[in-house]
């Protein structure tokens, strides 16, 4: 996803700004941020890594534990979604498209 970011921004949002410095004519270009990607994954506090990194910490910590708190956390969310079936997975939407992800055995990892 930081790549996807770092890719948009270089290609899109500088050119953009040096078409317009130079006075450039063009047609503006609508292409998609993934911010709110990045910021799922990699927030602070509640990004799914730091959620990981929390579990791992907490006693008990458990695959379906640190599954239940990203879902209550990111539910609703337009880039996470969970499988109702599948109680210790969840799917990221990246901008790439979706991924599903099993917990089963991340707290080894």
């Amino acid at each position: 996803e930081r790549l996807q970011q770092f890719f948009n921004s270089f290609v899109f949002k500088l050119e953009e700004q040096l078409y317009e410095r130079e006075g450039i004519p063009w047609d503006a270009l609508d292409f998609p941020d993934n911010q709110d990607s990045v910021d799922l994954l990699a927030g602070k506090k509640e990004g799914v890594f730091a959620m990981l990194d929390e579990e791992c910490i907490v006693p008990n910590g458990s695959d379906q534990g640190f599954c239940n708190k990203l879902i209550k956390q990111h539910k609703g969310h337009r880039r996470f979604d969970e499988i109702k079936t599948k109680p210790t997975w969840f799917v990221i939407k990246h901008f790439a498209g979706p991924v599903s992800y099993c917990t089963d055995s991340f707290l080894d990892k």
